[in-house]
């Protein structure tokens, strides 16, 4: 058993990260913890399987340029096939970006060798009843947003639905085919909130991104959660891009 102990930023996240973890059921696309463990510095250490690659986002600049299209589908379907566990068992993640995945291993065309995990549940929440619509961000909540990846909602209407995980779907997959460039860099927070959550600015495709992958992120990226797809969509639109990836109408290049 290989494992790894990370030291956890913050006690609170990570008590509430190891309690969502023993909830979820094993899937091969989300991490297990073996344990949990406090030094006499009252520091907390998740110890969990070992990723020898570490993050995608790291992984992605290593690999910029050559990685292929269909290397970073797979990673994408299997990111889309976590999520949709998630959703099964009621879990928001709150939190997705190629950050938060995990790498076991990569190769820049055979997808046999493509393993990612998503990771970091220190924002997931779970739902009483997995048909519940919303959560709402309560007043004082300190809780830490990504706002880079959050979903219009949240700042507009102080709530997170089942699809404010599929716009930041989208949001990782532009870092996917940037090879982890920084969503709005060149924005601020306040600037982000006003141009995409309220004037409904969106990322532009990533150079050399087929038009179909594209198209799929400003699906995940409608203002309105009821207006962008499911996971078990999503999962049949990222089929359907690997199986048409050499269809040169389909996957035209964007730059």
């Amino acid at each position: 058993m290989a494992a790894l102990a990370i030291r956890a930023a913050s006690s609170r996240l990570a008590l509430a990260e190891v309690a969502m973890l023993h909830q979820i059921k094993k899937h091969p696309n989300l991490p297990v913890l073996y344990g949990v463990a406090r030094d006499n510095s009252d520091v907390v250490w998740l110890v969990q399987e070992y990723f020898p690659l570490g993050s995608l986002d790291i992984q992605l600049e290593v690999w910029e340029g050559m990685l292929s299209v269909t290397s970073r589908l797979c990673i994408l379907q299997q990111v889309c096939e976590a999520m949709m566990s998630l959703r099964l068992q009621g879990v928001l993640h709150r939190d997705l970006s190629t950050r938060n995945i995990l790498v076991h291993s990569l190769h820049e065309s055979s997808v046999l060798d493509v393993w990612v995990k998503v990771s970091d549940f220190g924002l997931a929440c779970a739902l009483q009843d997995v048909d519940d619509s919303k959560v709402r961000r309560e007043d004082g909540d300190d809780l830490p947003i990504p706002w880079r990846w959050t979903a219009p909602e949240v700042y507009l209407e102080n709530c997170w639905y089942w699809k404010s995980d599929v716009w930041s779907f989208g949001v990782t997959m532009w870092e996917v085919f940037t090879f982890a460039l920084i969503p709005y860099l060149d924005m601020s927070d306040d600037e982000l909130q006003r141009q995409v959550f309220v004037h409904g600015h969106r990322l532009p495709p990533p150079a050399l991104c087929p038009a179909g992958v594209y198209a799929l992120m400003q699906k995940c990226w409608s203002s309105k959660p009821d207006d962008r797809p499911s996971w078990s969509d999503i999962a049949d639109i990222l089929v359907l891009l690997e199986n048409n990836e050499q269809d040169p109408e389909s996957c035209r290049y964007l730059i």
